[in-house]
């Protein structure tokens, strides 16, 4: 949507004898981005804020317990749940990163991000 709006601004200003508004590009330029990577990436950062969030809570639940033989077994699988969901959240940051190459071509671009769905399924 952004570069349709940029794409109509620089056709009006080619057409037309006046030059380019600056303030109007500045302004399309600074927005903030509605591509669908950028949204996935603002999901993973809520998810884990939520999760951290969630696992304080959970925490607090296991230190007031009364019994203290199941608190190690709760703890360990809050750890060990944490851990994998580390792992899951630095493996989809990472691939988010690859997949949003910002300085190569569109369609360099594209092949990178079907290679790298090709080789998850």
């Amino acid at each position: 949507m952004e570069l349709e709006k940029l794409k109509e601004l620089w056709d009006d200003s080619t057409n037309s004898s006046l030059p380019i508004d600056k303030e109007g590009l500045s302004k399309i330029l600074n927005q903030s981005s509605r591509r669908p990577i950028a949204l996935i990436k603002r999901n993973l950062k809520l998810e884990v804020l939520f999760v951290i969030l969630l696992y304080g809570f959970l925490i607090w639940l296991i230190l007031n317990q009364v019994d203290s033989n199941i608190l190690y077994v709760n703890i360990i699988l809050l750890v060990l749940a944490g851990i994998l969901f580390c792992v899951y959240a630095f493996y989809k940051n990472k691939l988010l990163n690859k997949m949003e190459c910002v300085g190569c071509e569109v369609k360099s671009n594209l092949s990178l991000q079907l290679k790298s769905l090709e080789k998850t399924s």
